[in-house]
Formats: C-alpha cells, sequence, structure tokens
C-alpha cells in the first residue's frame, strides 16, 4: 500500500507541474502583414479633445538614490523610520522575553 500511496502521490504532483508549465499564447504561425486591416473607431475625436484626452508630460525626474534620501528626510520619512525601528525592537523583545516555558520550545 505505501508504494502505492508514494506513485499516486508522485502522479498528483506531476500532473499539477504540467498544468502549471507556462504556455506561448499563440502557438501558431504569424499571420501575414497584409491579411486583416485595422479596425476603424466608430467615433471621431476632434485634434483638440484628443490633445486634453493626452496625459500631461511632466519634466524628467531625478531617478537615482537622491529621491529615496529625501523621501527619509520628511516627517512620514522619518515616522516611518520610527515605526520600523519601534517593529524591529518589538520584535527582538518578544523574542527573549517569551513566557512560554516547555520543553518541546527549549529542548
Amino acid at each position: 500500500m505505501n508504494r502505492f500511496t508514494r506513485g499516486v502521490a508522485v502522479g498528483t504532483c506531476a500532473a499539477l507541474m504540467s498544468c502549471l508549465v507556462a504556455m506561448p499564447a499563440a502557438a501558431g504561425p504569424n499571420p501575414p502583414a497584409g491579411a486583416a486591416p485595422a479596425p476603424r473607431l466608430i467615433t471621431t475625436l476632434s485634434p483638440a479633445t484628443l490633445s486634453s484626452l493626452a496625459p500631461a508630460v511632466a519634466p524628467e525626474q531625478e531617478t537615482g538614490r537622491g529621491d529615496a534620501i529625501s523621501f527619509f528626510k520628511t516627517k512620514k520619512g522619518a515616522l516611518v523610520l520610527v515605526l520600523m525601528g519601534a517593529g524591529l525592537s518589538y520584535t527582538l523583545y518578544s523574542k527573549f522575553h517569551d513566557r512560554v516555558k516547555s520543553p518541546i520550545r527549549y529542548p
């Protein structure tokens, strides 16, 4: 019986893993370039409407470490650091001052 259940477990795991394998979205060949025309829109928007719907382009911001460091200089950043420190301190305190004294936890 043990050999049978082990085989069933291995087979079940293999079937599950085969379902989780990522397959390509379109397995067929690509259609020719001129085969299907592009779909047309039902409505036509004026250039003024299109320009109002376009997202506003902001000037490029600096990317890098300067932005992250400037966050921690704000009140919210300081509060985040304080809360992270309090959480770490409480974790360490509770680890060493746990009131559960059992032979299973401390051999």
